[in-house]
């Protein structure tokens, strides 16, 4: 149990001081009295509102991680999905989101389902979310004439495309899967025979069906958070077009995701604190105070949600958890 927790462990004390390192730069940078009095003036009415919308995004999303898993014919329970789900949570503070792989090795330990296989889902899941992500940030370019933020869209509008094409190319991934499979190299043969099994995943997860239905869910879900942004300036006793909100939540979630950091942290804050400034017109210590809010009830209230249900089944999720640690090592 301890062995298959230790890099759970490491992982969320690497992700709190990261955390407890952005508070305090950006505390010093809002003036730590300033900031207290914007956060003094938060309404906690609007709280619940907040985590409604926090775990309607977490259940849209989930509805999209069992729905992948019926599309390529892996059949949870309800209950066991949603708690592999939820446990991957705990993992957005890895870089790049990364460490969400366990929950393949979750859904192994249930039921013996390989990791190539449903590896594929948690790449279908963050293309999809980018998709979303892109199409939120278009509302608000288009309305306010966002200059500078057409260069990103596009270039991870671009790679998106690019990604979902050479998947569909069958031809090319199976040569190049060959490639692998008939190399002189141990290492390659085996990363090859993976290979194959993973990408007939990946090509039912990225056909134009199951890509348009997840990212309708995913659409839905980032709504909500970009939302709770605009709620949460609201309760801060400001007034900002929602459409602003929602480009500036969008966009910044996007920056912080491509950056690889854990969870995004330092990226997203800084991106997201100076859009509010700059485009909504934000002072200093409302626009961080407004940055610190929506991130604690969406990335850190996920942290902890997903390392609770993971401790609840601890018994049972352990080895999958050493697994996943013996091979990160």
């Amino acid at each position: 149990m301890q062995r298959g927790f230790s890099s759970f462990i490491r992982h969320m004390l690497i992700g709190l001081a990261l955390g407890a390192v952005v508070l305090v730069a950006f505390s010093l940078y809002a003036n730590i009295d300033r900031l207290g009095a914007s956060l003094a003036r938060f309404n906690m009415v609007f709280l619940p509102v907040l985590i409604a919308l926090t775990l309607g995004n977490y259940m849209l999303r989930f509805s999209k991680w069992h729905y992948y898993l019926r599309v390529i014919g892996v059949r949870l329970s309800i209950a066991d999905s949603m708690a592999t789900f939820f446990s991957g949570l705990t993992m957005v503070i890895t870089p790049g989101k990364m460490g969400e792989l366990l929950k393949a090795y979750l859904v192994k330990r249930i039921d013996g389902t390989q990791i190539s296989r449903t590896a594929p889902v948690v790449v279908a899941e963050r293309l999809t979310d980018f998709w979303a992500l892109v199409i939120l940030t278009l509302g608000g370019i288009f309305q306010h004439a966002v200059k500078n933020a057409w260069a990103v869209i596009i270039v991870v509008a671009g790679l998106l495309v690019l990604f979902w094409v050479l998947v569909s190319w069958r031809g090319f991934m199976y040569w190049l899967v060959e490639q692998f499979e008939t190399s002189r190299f141990d290492l390659m043969k085996k990363i090859g025979s993976k290979l194959k099994v993973a990408y007939d995943s990946a090509y039912q997860l990225l056909r134009f069906g199951p890509t348009l239905w997840a990212t309708v869910l995913s659409l839905f879900a980032w709504l909500f958070e970009c939302i709770g942004l605009y709620l949460v300036i609201r309760a801060l006793g400001l007034n900002v077009s929602a459409s602003g909100a929602i480009f500036i939540y969008a966009f910044s979630t996007i920056a912080g995701a491509i950056s690889m950091l854990p969870g995004g942290l330092g990226l997203t804050e800084v991106s997201m604190a100076a859009l509010l400034q700059n485009f909504l017109g934000l002072a200093r210590a409302e626009s961080v105070a407004a940055t610190l809010v929506i991130r604690a009830v969406t990335l850190w209230f996920a942290v902890f949600l997903g390392a609770a249900v993971l401790v609840l089944n601890a018994r049972r999720f352990a080895p999958a958890v050493a697994e996943l640690e013996a091979e990160a090592e």
